[in-house]
């Protein structure tokens, strides 16, 4: 089981080495991606907030007489390249990657060179933080966002419906999960929960026979908890 660094994850998504995505990115690429996500983070946070305070002043107004005082500073974002960051979820969105950690979510594309970072309630004004697991079901054109034992049914930006975990047919005594993952190739969402997985036929809405089974099944040699996961083809 291979593990990256978000950071490189993302610059590796963005294609800012040209060579594919190999099992154990050497030091080049982490120092590329590294200072690539460094310079996008710098000019993104200088203009975006620089452009909220022009705003600001100008909805508000000057006071000729009092001076402006120091500008406040940026609200803290998740280094991305912390080694111990740890994500809250990952999911794609019609292309997108989105990687969520606490109040906050990345959206990467491959085809721009631009990161974007924005508080959750930006755009989902009722989403809470710290979600437990995201997941896409392309066909259906619908993210899925889980908390506990709510879920939301997103399409784009928009809250489509309001469902719960039962809704995907897991035990009463599932009270949260750590994960989901989307297996595009067998139509299956795959709900992890501590060293086991529940197999989802999102189709037929039913949940697969034998579940739950040991998350080594489908991630040989995984050792630590799984607390994010989505599928790369």
């Amino acid at each position: 089981m291979k593990t990256y660094q978000l950071c490189v994850l993302i610059g590796l998504v963005l294609g800012v080495h040209s060579d594919p995505i190999t099992p154990s990115p050497n030091k080049d690429d982490e120092e590329l991606a590294k200072n690539y996500m460094k310079k996008l983070n710098m000019e993104e946070e200088k203009s975006s907030f620089g452009r909220k305070i022009s705003e600001m002043s100008l909805k508000l107004g000057s006071n000729p007489e009092k001076p402006l005082g120091p500008e406040p500073t940026p609200p803290d974002t998740p280094n991305a390249c912390d080694p111990n960051l740890v994500l809250d979820a990952v999911t794609t969105l019609r292309g997108e990657k989105i990687f969520f950690k606490d109040r906050v979510f990345w959206r990467v594309h491959p085809q721009f060179t631009s990161i974007e970072h924005y508080p959750i309630k930006y755009f989902w004004p009722e989403l809470p933080d710290n979600i437990d697991a995201a997941f896409e079901d392309e066909s259906a054109d619908l993210v899925y966002i889980i908390k506990g034992q709510k879920v939301w049914a997103l399409r784009a930006f928009d809250i489509e419906e309001r469902l719960n975990l039962r809704s995907f047919k897991l035990p009463a005594d599932v009270k949260r999960i750590d994960a989901a993952l989307y297996d595009i190739n067998s139509n299956r969402v795959l709900f992890i929960v501590g060293r086991s997985y529940y197999s989802y036929d999102i189709d037929k809405k039913v949940m697969d026979q034998g579940s739950p089974k040991p998350v080594e099944q489908i991630f040989p040699g995984m050792s630590e908890k799984v607390t994010a996961a989505f599928q790369e083809n």
